[in-house]
C-alpha cells in the first residue's frame, strides 16, 4: 500500500543524480530537512506567520568551555542574524600564533507551526554569509582568521522553539545535555531553540 518512498544519502553523488533525473522532469532528491518538511506537511494546520515575540530574541549556543559560541538574534517573523566564533590560541603556524574560526551570517525560518504542547516548529530556508566560507586572513598580532559555517545552525533542517516555562522533563535529552545545570530546574527559564538534526541547543 505504499505510494510513496522519502531516501536520504550521505554520499550525495551528481552523477548517479544526473543519470536518475535524465527522464524525469520533476526533482527526485530530498535533502533531509526537505524530507521532514514534506512529510509533516498537513493542510489542516497551515503554518503561522510569526513566532510568539514581542522583541527580537538573543539565543546562544556554547558549550560552557573551549571558548566557541554561535550566538544568533532572531526576529518574529522567523528572520535571523548571527555570529560564530571559536577561539583557539594554541593552533600556530608559518607567520601567526593562534587561529579563530569565524563568521557573520543572516537568515530565514519559513513555516512556523504551533503544536499543541505550546512549541513552535519551523524549517530553515537559508543561511547565508557576509564572508564566503574558506576565507584566511592573518592579522595584527599574529592571528589566523579562518571564516567557517557556523556550528549548530549550518546543517539543520529542522528546529522546535520552547517556550518559557516548559518542563525540563518534556526536553530531549539532545537538547538538555548542553545547557549547564538545567537538570536541577523543573522549568525551562527562557526560549530555547532546538536543531533537531544537528542536536544543537540554543538558550535564551
Amino acid at each position: 500500500s505504499m505510494t510513496e518512498l522519502v531516501m536520504q544519502n550521505n554520499n550525495y553523488n551528481e552523477d548517479i543524480y544526473n543519470k536518475i533525473n535524465s527522464d524525469v522532469s520533476e526533482k527526485t532528491y530530498l535533502t533531509y530537512g526537505e524530507a521532514l518538511r514534506y512529510l509533516m506537511l498537513d493542510m489542516d494546520n497551515l503554518p503561522d506567520s510569526t513566532l510568539p515575540l514581542n522583541t527580537p530574541l538573543e539565543l546562544t549556543f556554547s558549550s560552557g568551555a573551549g571558548g566557541w559560541g554561535t550566538y544568533i538574534t532572531l526576529e518574529p517573523d522567523g528572520s535571523f542574524t548571527g555570529l560564530y566564533r571559536d577561539s583557539n590560541m594554541g593552533e600556530g603556524g608559518d607567520g601567526y600564533e593562534s587561529t579563530v574560526y569565524l563568521s557573520s551570517f543572516s537568515g530565514r525560518f519559513m513555516d512556523i507551526r504551533k503544536n499543541s504542547d505550546n512549541t513552535y516548529t519551523m524549517f530553515l530556508d537559508y543561511c547565508s554569509y557576509d564572508t564566503p566560507i574558506g576565507t584566511e586572513t592573518i592579522e595584527e598580532g599574529f592571528i589566523r582568521q579562518v571564516y567557517t559555517e557556523a556550528y549548530g545552525i549550518s546543517q539543520g533542517g529542522m528546529f522546535t522553539l520552547y517556550l518559557p516555562g516548559t518542563p525540563i522533563s518534556e526536553l530531549p535529552e539532545g537538547y538538555t545535555e548542553w545547557i549547564w545545570n538545567i537538570s536541577s530546574r523543573k522549568n525551562l527559564y527562557g526560549f530555547g531553540l532546538y536543531n533537531i538534526e544537528e542536536q544543537a541547543a540554543f538558550i535564551q
